[in-house]
């Protein structure tokens, strides 16, 4: 029989990355498979094929399909009893889910499909890494360390080197929930030089965006910039459409704390078509996709548009309804920093709301790196300031308490600057002095000849 022999090289192709190739092997293949006469035989077959239609619709970023075809090789490693091809259609499907954003549904399937799976099969690993990425997603910083550390040590004792490179970039990007603004900055450096090597595009995406992220927070625009632009170029390769929005989001963001008004509005355009053209939902990856968006855009003054491409609040009307605390921990701070930037997106339209939402934001406690706690206090204070709030001047010293005393430099001066404006008689002085002088460095760090100076006066 030929079965084998076309068998083999549909797995061939998908090795190769030939992936729409792999793909209609399979589908050819499927109608000798069925003409078995033994039945087990013939659902291991079949389990087979649907799984490297699963494995190939995935990687070219065909959900559905990829979710049907794994859901049909489930369905026939049940029907055979094999627990390792029941393991592997079963992390398939986590994998689908984890890919669409929704962590939550991904993580029981991953995590039983990892502990079924022998450590040497093909699957064992992008289970692994998915696994601890919808962990690190979640706020399970602690599970997600240990996941990446066994795949790290199995990569290691294997000799695996792309598998190494995306373990320890994971891990990386879970000692930045602790480590300082300039030492996480120095390992994801690394991470990210290692992975371009490899061409690891998948694993640099988020270490680029967490080097865009940081680079802003301390006002080196111009890296933040290229590392955003970077990031976007990565994740049209990849067809990641949620790391696209957050990248030209940050992209903006940096044009705009340089007063590059024009380039900036063209950017954050861009990324608000992109944003109106996701799936509906509210998953993590979601919301820290547009919230970078959302602000640039309130900067821009089109409130509207920002608006528009918020997820809403969950369970409630946004302009009328009481704030809901999370339904589950805000562990990754996700539905915390969603009501910062909605305190600010109605800051004008609806005032009371806006404040109601921006303590809301301030009176809870986030286990994030110390730059996303700072910036979520930020958007909030700043959204106290625009409404008048009559207890600004305490909100501006929970930020003040909130922002690292290095590597956020951009956000101490913004800090400085809502001080100057709103904070207590005794501190608005020396807050004057601070934001010029942090304005003047930065200004002569970036070479803007001024430009970045009067952008952020006081």
């Amino acid at each position: 029989s030929l079965l084998p022999v076309l068998l083999s090289q549909a797995e061939l192709c998908l090795a190769d990355g030939r992936l729409r190739e792999a793909h209609q092997r399979a589908i050819d293949v499927r109608p000798q498979a069925e003409t078995r006469l033994d039945s087990a035989e013939r659902s291991r077959l079949a389990s087979t094929l649907w799984s490297l239609q699963g494995q190939a619709a995935l990687r070219m970023g065909e959900f559905t399909s990829s979710q049907d075809a794994w859901t049909r090789a489930l369905n026939e490693a049940k029907a055979m009893g094999d627990p390792v091809a029941l393991a592997r259609a079963r992390g398939g499907v986590g994998l689908v889910l984890a890919a669409r954003g929704e962590e939550q549904a991904a993580l029981q399937r991953l995590g039983r499909a990892l502990e079924t799976l022998p450590a040497g099969d093909p699957m064992w690993a992008p289970v692994g890494h998915a696994l601890a990425r919808c962990c690190l997603s979640v706020g399970q910083v602690d599970t997600a360390t240990q996941t990446w550390r066994r795949v790290l040590e199995v990569a290691e004792a294997t000799g695996s080197e792309r598998t190494a490179a995306r373990a320890q970039a994971g891990l990386v990007l879970c000692a930045m929930a602790t480590a300082s603004p300039e030492a996480a900055m120095a390992s994801l450096a690394r991470v990210a030089s290692r992975l371009r090597v490899l061409e690891e595009g998948p694993s640099l995406l988020p270490v680029l965006l967490s080097q865009a992220e940081l680079c802003l927070a301390d006002g080196r625009l111009r890296e933040a910039h290229q590392r955003a632009i970077e990031s976007d170029r990565v994740a049209q390769v990849s067809d990641h459409l949620l790391a696209r929005i957050r990248s030209l989001g940050l992209a903006a963001s940096a044009l705009l704390a340089l007063a590059d008004v024009a380039e900036a509005r063209q950017i954050a355009n861009e990324a608000a078509d992109l944003a109106h053209s996701r799936a509906s939902g509210t998953p993590p990856a979601l919301l820290l996709a547009v919230l970078p968006v959302a602000r640039a855009l309130l900067a821009l003054n089109c409130d509207d548009m920002a608006r528009s491409i918020l997820p809403p609040l969950p369970g409630e009307d946004v302009l009328t309804g009481a704030p809901q605390r999370p339904s589950s921990p805000d562990r990754n701070g996700a539905h915390t920093r969603l009501l910062a930037v909605w305190a600010l997106a109605l800051a004008h339209q609806a005032p009371d709301k806006s404040a109601t939402l921006a303590w809301a934001a301030l009176d809870t406690t986030l286990s994030t790196p110390p730059h996303v706690a700072a910036r979520v206090s930020l958007d909030a204070v700043s959204a106290l300031s625009i409404t008048n709030d009559p207890g600004l001047a305490l909100a501006i010293e929970r930020a003040h308490a909130l922002v690292p005393r290095t590597g956020t430099r951009l956000l101490e001066l913004e800090c400085a600057r809502l001080t100057a404006r709103g904070g207590a008689p005794d501190s608005v002085g020396p807050a004057k002095q601070r934001a010029s002088a942090l304005a003047a460095l930065l200004d002569h760090e970036l070479g803007a000849q001024g430009r970045f100076a009067r952008r952020w006066s006081v």
